[in-house]
């Protein structure tokens, strides 16, 4: 309750001007309705000019007649038009005049735009096609609740740009007069939205909101669309004043349903957008669109994704995108929500207060903090993509073939900067080292269009284990990092087999023992499961392996002599298991340095093996691969090759915010060491990166819905598929095409081989 925007009395002559309504083109044709207070003035006279003041073209004016309307227009060719990437402003100066007595000056800050609405082909910004990457919004703040500030909404604004964002939806009101104003100034389209939520307004009490709404917001040139109401919302009697109030007769839509040319629904899964974007769909369907004239309509789903805890959002927009960009009636969509809503509560000693499911989520948190989902949106919508394999080979010599999808800015107003890295070694406490860096301007190449370009590597690439490119757009914002792999330094580490020295397997009454100058490691002789590793006198119980699956119940095998063989090698250096169990075979050996060596085959639909281990000793997670956070199937978008660290939390996220995530699924590991109490225990790949690392189980937030993932259950897995994150509203693998297998009682994505591996672990002391 209460004031909780400004609210100001502004004093004028009483022969005033009282508004303006623009009309302003990208060609230049400018407009003006002025609507004036008067019985004495005789003249309007306006002009325009650069926000530095300097004059654009002449005067033009019109005379004032027996009514209180006049209209100015005139034409201004060389006005550089207003986009999301070069939003460039003026200054329309209106003047009321009595002969040459000045009785008012009005001001409005404006851009000369174009949009269209092109039925079957979709929006058009310009003259060119634009696909809105949007987002919904609300006015929020944990300490002040719906007031805000300039302040707030330029760091919210700068947030979305960086994200790689060009639209926002005004959920589910109009927003402050300070966002509009900065939208116009930074750069970012907006859907500007009429109040109401599943029931509409009355007509009579609606008719001064639209008034309201429209008078005040539709100067502004990052406004392009109207939205009347919200899920139900909408009062159809309401459109026409829409129109009535606005010279640019910008288009009307109704979120969540068919009307005026856009298909909004909320919340499609994959097929449903497929089908709307293709014109399929159930009999029901194709009349309903025929009835409602909406073959050719554009598809702009207003929410979509919806990103409740840790699911949605980017879980699943590459799949949505791919559908949106390819087809001619896509026009974009917005993702639900740009952050979650969480209030301080001064009554529970400062308790951050998410009210569980049922307040809005985001893709970040109440502070802004950044979620895994957000750098997959700014992946996903970058404007640059770079074609070619992940991994480069030995041959690079710099060249690569990159795509311009920005709107209107030609490549050579971007900047690339590269690096050389080489990382550390498994288990080695070094940092990241940078060989070489530098930077250069790409090639002009024009929106739409693929060239090529060429980094001006030295000699020493064929030494650095990853390139790392960053775009800095125009306006010097990080827009997208990328880290490619090189396959010089992708396997240098592993000591080729013929040199490693191979310990001899001891027998110790109920146990195998792999003993080198600093490790012992203990099995049971009866199921040949490891027990226990011992360094420096100091043990660790890390017991394992058995099948890691999602099913629930112990899954190693069973003890004893039916199918079931633990023997040793005849060369005395390897421990062998065979089992008729899901774990196949197993072969343990250990090499003089102490690295213990696991081989392994499993039946098909066992997606992998782990290991048990206390889950309140562990400290921390410190691994070279994929990060900075953890992944889920269908979010690869967001990672990047690194050395991270991430310290022991359970974070629920969007209900604790304390980021990143230690607990979940890795991908792209080259090695990881778990910090924990006594021992460390370092796992190396061994060069395969395809395979998952699954580190303890996390939590979720209270009615997680389809936001919640099965995790096998021992503590510490090798995996070689994993289960994707659902929505509030779908689960996960309606979010992507249906080509999906079902493994035992979830459904996952494409089941390889049965799973064969090879993996490494090494103990160490714990490094206080």
């Amino acid at each position: 309750g209460g004031i909780f925007r400004p609210v100001f009395l502004e004093s004028t002559p009483r022969q005033a001007i009282l508004k303006t309504a623009v009309d302003a083109r990208h060609d230049g044709r400018l407009d003006v309705t002025v609507t004036v207070a008067t019985d004495a003035a005789d003249r309007v006279v306006a002009h325009v000019e650069t926000l530095d003041g300097t004059p654009l073209g002449g005067p033009f004016g019109g005379l004032v007649g027996k009514g209180t309307s006049v209209r100015l227009a005139t034409d201004l060719p060389q006005v550089a038009p207003w986009s999301p990437e070069s939003p460039s402003l003026y200054r329309l100066v209106t003047e009321l005049r009595d002969g040459k007595v000045l009785l008012h000056r009005h001001t409005n800050i404006i851009g000369f735009r174009s949009f269209e609405v092109r039925p079957g082909q979709g929006l058009f910004l310009n003259g060119r096609r634009i696909l809105l990457r949007g987002v919904n919004r609300h006015s929020f703040h944990p300490e002040t609740g719906r007031a805000t500030s300039p302040e707030l909404s330029r760091s919210d604004i700068e947030l979305m740009k960086s994200l790689n964002m060009n639209a926002v939806r005004s959920a589910h009101y109009p927003p402050d007069r300070h966002f509009l104003e900065l939208c116009d100034s930074l750069g970012m389209l907006v859907v500007d939205e009429l109040p109401g939520w599943h029931d509409a307004y009355y007509t009579e009490s609606g008719r001064p909101l639209v008034q309201a709404m429209v008078e005040h917001d539709r100067n502004h040139p990052s406004v392009v669309l109207w939205a009347n109401g919200n899920e139900g919302g909408s009062n159809v009697r309401l459109d026409p004043l829409f129109r009535l109030y606005d010279p640019q007769k910008r288009p009307v839509i109704h979120p969540d349903t068919i009307h005026g040319g856009f298909d909004t629904h909320h919340y499609p899964n994959w097929q449903e957008l497929d089908d709307s974007l293709q014109g399929r769909g159930t009999l029901w369907q194709r009349l309903r669109r025929k009835v409602l004239g909406a073959e050719s309509a554009l598809v702009l789903p207003t929410e979509m994704l919806h990103g409740l805890y840790d699911g949605g959002n980017a879980a699943g927009l590459d799949a949505y995108w791919t559908l949106i960009e390819s087809s001619p009636r896509g026009a974009g969509g917005f993702l639900w929500a740009l952050f979650d809503e969480a209030v301080v509560r001064t009554d529970q000693d400062g308790h951050l207060d998410s009210n569980g499911s049922h307040g809005p989520d985001g893709l970040t948190g109440p502070y802004r903090e950044l979620e895994g989902g957000a750098l997959g949106v700014q992946e996903i919508w970058a404007p640059v993509r770079i074609s070619g394999p992940a991994e480069l080979d030995r041959d690079f010599e710099g060249r690569l073939t990159v795509e311009n999808l920005f709107h209107s800015t030609n490549l050579d107003r971007t900047l690339m900067e590269w690096e050389l890295i080489d990382f550390p070694s498994p288990g080695d406490e070094g940092s990241e080292v940078v060989l070489a860096r530098g930077s250069l301007r790409p090639p002009a190449i024009a929106p739409g269009m693929r060239g090529e370009i060429a980094l001006p590597l030295p000699q020493e690439a064929n030494q650095a284990e990853a390139l790392r490119l960053s775009l800095l757009g125009p306006q010097g914002r990080r827009l997208r990092t990328w880290v490619l792999a090189l396959e010089s330094g992708s396997d240098r580490d592993n000591q080729p087999e013929d040199l490693r020295k191979w310990i001899q397997v001891e027998s110790e009454g109920d146990f195998f023992v792999l003993r080198s100058d600093t490790t012992s490691a203990v099995f049971s002789r009866q199921s040949g499961q490891l027990v226990r590793a011992t360094v420096a006198g100091r043990s660790m119980a890390l017991s394992g392996p058995r099948a890691a699956d999602w099913q629930p119940g112990d899954s190693s095998p069973a003890p004893g002599p039916a199918g079931l063989a633990v023997q040793v090698n005849p060369l005395g250096d390897t421990l062998e298991v065979r089992s008729q169990g899901p774990m196949t075979d197993l072969r343990w050996r250990m090499d003089s340095d102490g690295w213990l060596e696991l081989s392994y085959a499993l039946v098909p639909d066992v997606p992998g093996l782990g290991f048990d281990l206390d889950p309140d000793s562990v400290q921390g997670i410190r691994w070279l691969g994929d990060g900075p956070f953890r992944t889920w199937a269908n979010r690869p978008a967001g990672r990047r090759l690194g050395l991270w660290y991430t310290a022991a939390n359970d974070t629920r996220t969007g209900v604790d915010w304390d980021y990143p995530e230690m607990r979940g699924y890795y991908s792209g590991i080259r090695w990881a060491m778990v910090v924990t109490e006594g021992l460390d225990v370092t796992m190396d790949s061994t060069s395969d990166t395809s395979r998952y690392l699954q580190l303890l189980h996390p939590s979720f937030g209270p009615e997680p819905r389809h936001s919640s993932v099965p995790f096998p259950e021992p503590q510490l897995s090798i995996l070689h598929w994993i289960p994707g994150i659902g929505t509030k509203f779908h689960p996960w693998y309606e979010l992507a095409q249906g080509s999906l297998t079902q493994v035992g009682t979830g459904t996952y994505g494409r089941v390889p081989a049965p799973p064969r591996g090879r993996v490494r672990l090494r103990f160490s002391l714990h490094q206080e």
